[in-house]
């Protein structure tokens, strides 16, 4: 696996020319094709049980995405929560580029709540995400 270093140099390495079998490594932020919950809005006092889902467009030759994380904490969750793309966590299949959690949380007040999905590649660019999610009475 090429380092970080490896892969920035390869950014700006026009010396060498690029083919098919080294193409150029232009690099570009992962981004979300959309960001939902279903349901879209919770009451207080209930537990609320939420499929958020993340749909990315694919890759290609750019830097593969390393990591996908939703910050839960408007919600009363963690910060930093890890969404999956391996068809067992609310996505269709493994490797479609649909990253997706399943939550369940008791809300404690209403209002409108942001929760924000961020996507970071191996080369550390970042591409996010906001939504805003109800809590009703």
């Amino acid at each position: 696996i090429p380092s970080i270093e490896t892969k920035i140099q390869a950014l700006s390495d026009f010396e060498h020319g690029y083919t098919e079998q080294n193409p150029c490594s232009v690099n570009i932020s992962p981004e979300v094709i959309s960001f939902t919950a279903q349901p879209d809005r919770a009451a207080v006092g209930k537990e609320a049980k939420i499929m958020l889902r993340a749909p990315f467009f694919p890759r290609g030759n750019f830097s593969p995405i390393s990591s996908v994380k939703v910050d839960l904490s408007a919600l009363g969750g963690a910060v930093d929560a890890s969404m999956f793309d391996d068809g067992e966590h609310g996505d269709e299949a493994a490797g479609d580029n649909t990253y997706a959690l399943n939550i369940a949380f008791v809300p404690d007040s209403p209002g409108e709540r942001v929760v924000e999905v961020t996507a970071t590649d191996e080369l550390g660019w970042r591409g996010n995400k906001p939504i805003l999610f109800e809590i009703v009475r």
